[in-house]
């Protein structure tokens, strides 16, 4: 459980970042927001965006003329890689709880770039925003049925537990076109992972247990979070669609690959 004071203070920042990149020239950058800014991950700005939108195109048939939504934009940083690789031959919706991000993205980034749009999504998160008024779980993607074409999420799910995961799934499937594609990347709780956690060969120990999902951290549940694979299986066969493509990543073994695990899903047509 968050504790009020870490609540306030981390509301009462992002608060006043917000408003220091709306009203003054402080944060402003042209090819990048600031690192101060970036709360998107370790490595590059550019060089991850870069390989994120590479595994999109390479293993999600991301391509020209297709309609993308981001879930969890964060500061632009994917939006950025799609805009260098694809230009304006791609639309691009995004949304994220953090709010100075989209400020920033729709300050710096999308003012010239019509077919790049970013939305704020007031949903609590006791890692990004605690104070938030929306559960993920009652949040309904504001964007119609079967408008995009490729749906995707970087480590937002290690964020985000059980209902919400789950609800989140099945919203981007909503939103999604028949034939449609949903990649995102996770921590898939199985057996594998669970030996790999249990001899400290893995990167996190997830000891904590909250429905079927695991914690890293108790006092702070969002910091990361794995999901079970065998119960994620057993709901995507109720969803319409096809088998997934889950590709197991380096966080079981600490090596050096793809750090999380990724999961290609396709709608059926």
């Amino acid at each position: 459980m968050v504790s009020k004071f870490r609540a306030l203070k981390i509301a009462t920042t992002l608060r006043t970042v917000d408003l220091l990149i709306r009203y003054t020239p402080l944060f402003a950058h042209k090819d990048a927001p600031p690192n101060v800014l970036n709360l998107a991950g370790g490595g590059d700005f550019t060089t991850v965006g870069d390989a994120n939108i590479a595994a999109l195109v390479s293993l999600a048939d991301l391509s020209v003329g297709d309609d993308t939504l981001e879930i969890g934009c964060g500061i632009a940083r994917n939006a950025y890689a799609l805009h260098r690789k694809f230009g304006d031959s791609v639309t691009y919706a995004g949304f994220d709880v953090m709010k100075y991000c989209i400020s920033w993205a729709n300050k710096h980034f999308s003012v010239d770039k019509p077919n790049y749009s970013f939305r704020y999504s007031n949903l609590t998160n006791s890692m990004y925003n605690p104070s938030g008024k929306v559960a993920p779980s009652e949040y309904v993607f504001e964007y119609p049925d079967a408008s995009f074409d490729l749906v995707f999420a970087t480590s937002v799910f290690t964020h985000m537990q059980e209902p919400d995961f789950y609800h989140f799934v099945n919203e981007a499937l909503r939103v999604l076109r028949p034939d449609g594609r949903f990649y995102f990347t996770a921590f898939l709780w199985d057996e594998d992972a669970e030996r790999a956690s249990q001899s400290g060969e893995a990167a996190f120990s997830f000891m904590h247990q909250a429905h079927d999902s695991r914690l890293e951290n108790s006092e702070v549940p969002d910091a990361a979070v794995a999901h079970s694979r065998s119960k994620l299986l057993a709901h995507l066969d109720t969803q319409g669609v096809q088998p997934p493509l889950i590709m197991n990543g380096g966080w079981r073994r600490k090596v050096n690959k793809q750090f999380q695990d990724c999961v290609l899903i396709r709608k059926v047509p």
